[in-house]
């Protein structure tokens, strides 16, 4: 409501209009100004302008309610004190009465009536007061009071936009501090791509110049792989006006690709159309090797399990090709699997590190005699590779299985004897008994001499039965290697077969009739696997189609001799020899034009890149896989060897 001027003169009226106008600049002058000197100008103006006795601004702080004051007298500057003592009695009385009714106070300096008028600055007094003071009975007049009210509505509105801008500012720098505090890379660009501002988050991760980041400029930081996903995707999120969400690796500032997850969401315009999008990346490098090491566990776990399975299998089919009755094959087939069981759970405790010699050796023999004073051990320990532990394991069951059937373990006087050193780099291994039965040295090899002889060579080395007058004993020489590391080099494959010579392994007998009529007689198939019981398996199968199986080869050494000293017609190639990769073996059966099929516990995904094309006959596997198989291999459609893959620019 504007006062009653009808008694001021022109002059009077002149100057109120020109007080006025100086107040409505004040908000133009306190851009960027802190509140208190937004008090201390507006204090010093209306105090010459009012001719006031006293003008008094206390503020409120925004956040702890204190007072802060700043006050203009005609004889005293700001007193630190006023607004202790005066300001929470101004507020009070402004919250509480019309802001023209006068609040009546003592002038401190010459002890008369002063004349107080109060100004809420800001609804209901949230930024403080206005207040002025006078001494005389016609005081404030009607002009002072609107100059009061002109200089409390700029006050509010200053304070308000301080305010304003006081808030917005807090909330960049909290933004700010989040970016930082969360590593993540926050940029904005225009609906084209191009980069809109720059980005110190993003050129600190990738090490970019501003010059480099400028325009397209970032896009060289993505992969050459993963630019033209990231493009198409942006475009469909313009077109679309939705959000987009990807991932794809940038060059880190060390150089190195790190993978990252991006997000961006469009901002439109007045008419609708995307102006730009303003997204993030976040590094998952971390989280992707996670992945890709937990795909790496999953597809190990798969293939142990798988391998374990064959294993199971080719010892359940060799036990009952042998076994007269089914009592016998039950007793025969489940010492076996309980062999392998018990040396799992020592790799299990493990953690499938190794498993020590001497554990083994008293665990396999001791559950098959079952008492400890019938047998003794005396060796250094050495921790074995899973793999040799699995194959010595089931060694040492038959070497115990043996005794106790027929040897001394059989007689309740009988004593075995294992001991063992290291020389010259290989393990010497010796199986001793006394107290037994005579001893009749064997007519022909059974299966247990088979096994036991065919899974040292696996290893690299020889066993050999001794006859001596006080019992049986065996010599088993193996490289120290072969049982410490995870591939094994050893000596190219023998080519001696025949039936119960000392060659590689026992050849099955040809199979006739329903058994031949597959078509395969006479070709000469390599066989690759260095499980010792899969590969016996799969001698066998071969042998009863009429195939003439050539090794097993345990190695990729051994593969490499047979394909380079043997004519083959096809090869059962395991995808992993003993922890070794078996690139080179696919790639010698390339260039030799020798089609082949991976036998694997892996998926497709885990063989050799350039090979991932080839079939596959999965672990564990019946004869019907194996001959559906080699009739792919054989058959009408059959393509011959797998293509080597080129890399790009590789030489034709």
């Amino acid at each position: 409501m504007l006062p009653d001027l009808a008694d001021a003169d022109a002059a009077t009226l002149r100057r109120c209009l020109c007080d006025v106008l100086a107040l409505s600049t004040l908000p133009a002058l306190w851009a960027g100004a802190q509140p208190l000197r937004m008090a201390e100008s507006l204090a010093a103006a209306l105090f010459t302008m009012l001719s006031a006795d006293f003008v008094y601004v206390a503020l409120i702080e925004p956040r702890g309610g204190a007072l802060a004051s700043v006050a203009q007298t005609d004889c005293y500057e700001s007193d630190p004190q006023l607004a202790a003592a005066l300001g929470p009695e101004l507020l009070d009385w402004t919250r509480r009465h019309d802001p023209r009714e006068l609040f009546l106070s003592a002038d401190p300096r010459r002890e008369v009536p002063l004349r107080v008028t109060c100004r809420p600055l800001g609804h209901n007094s949230e930024f403080g007061v206005l207040a002025a003071g006078f001494v005389g009975e016609d005081l404030p007049s009607p002009l002072h009071h609107l100059l009061l009210d002109v200089g409390a509505t700029h006050a509010t509105t200053g304070f308000t936009n301080a305010l304003l801008v006081h808030s917005l500012r807090q909330t960049e720098e909290r933004f700010r501090a989040l970016i930082e505090a969360s590593a993540q890379i926050v940029w904005t660009r225009a609906s084209d791509g191009a980069a809109v501002e720059d980005s110190p988050s993003w050129r600190t991760f990738t090490g970019q110049t501003y010059a480099e980041w400028q325009g397209f400029g970032w896009l060289d930081a993505i992969h050459p792989e993963d630019r033209p996903r990231a493009a198409a995707l942006w475009r469909a999120a313009v077109a679309e006006q939705t959000p987009v969400e990807t991932e794809y690796r940038l060059r880190h500032a060390s150089g190195e690709w790190r993978w990252t997850a991006m997000r961006a969401v469009p901002r439109l315009d007045a008419s609708g159309a995307v102006q730009e999008l303003v997204g993030m990346n976040t590094d998952i490098s971390e989280r992707k090797a996670a992945e890709q090491t937990q795909q790496l566990l999953l597809g190990e776990l798969n293939h142990r399990v798988k391998n374990t399975l064959a294993n199971v299998q080719a010892i359940a089919q060799h036990t009952l090709r042998h076994a007269k009755t089914p009592a016998e094959f039950a007793q025969a087939f489940g010492g076996r699997v309980q062999a392998l069981a018990r040396v799992h759970i020592q790799l299990t405790e493990a953690t499938w590190q190794g498993a020590h010699l001497q554990m083994l050796i008293r665990d396999q023999v001791q559950h098959v005699s079952g008492e400890a004073q019938q047998f003794a051990v005396q060796g250094p320990d050495l921790v074995l590779a899973p793999q040799a532990a699995l194959h010595l394991a089931l060694v040492l069951h038959e070497l115990g299985t043996n005794s106790r059937k027929y040897g001394a373990l059989s007689k309740p006087e009988g004593k075995v004897t294992v001991t063992w050193a290291v020389k010259n780099d290989r393990l010497q291994l010796q199986w001793g008994e006394r107290g037994g039965p005579r001893v009749e040295v064997p007519r022909h090899r059974g299966f247990g001499t088979v096994l036991i002889q065919s899974s040292v060579r696996g290893l690299g080395g020889e066993a050999q039965m001794v006859c001596v007058a006080e019992g049986l004993g065996w010599e088993i020489d193996l490289p120290l290697e072969a049982l410490r590391a995870p591939t094994v080099p050893q000596p190219s494959v023998t080519r001696d077969r025949v039936p119960g010579a000392a060659g590689l392994v026992e050849m099955a007998k040809p199979g006739t009739g329903e058994a031949r009529a597959q078509g395969f007689d006479g070709k000469r198939i390599l066989v690759v696997e260095d499980e010792v019981m899969v590969a016996l398996n799969v001698v066998n199968s071969l042998a009863q189609i009429g195939v003439q199986p050539v090794g097993p080869a345990h190695s990729v050494e051994q593969a490499l001799a047979a394909i380079a000293g043997e004519a083959l017609d096809a090869a059962l190639l395991d995808a992993n020899l003993a922890g070794a990769q078996v690139d080179a073996v696919a790639a010698a059966l390339t260039r030799k034009d020798v089609p082949f099929v991976f036998v694997t516990g892996y998926t497709r995904d885990s063989l050799p890149a350039a090979f991932r094309n080839a079939p596959i006959l999965a672990k564990p596997f019946t004869e019907a896989d194996l001959i559906a198989a080699l009739r792919g291999l054989f058959g009408d459609g059959a393509s011959g060897s797998i293509p080597l893959r080129r890399r790009p620019g590789a030489a034709e």
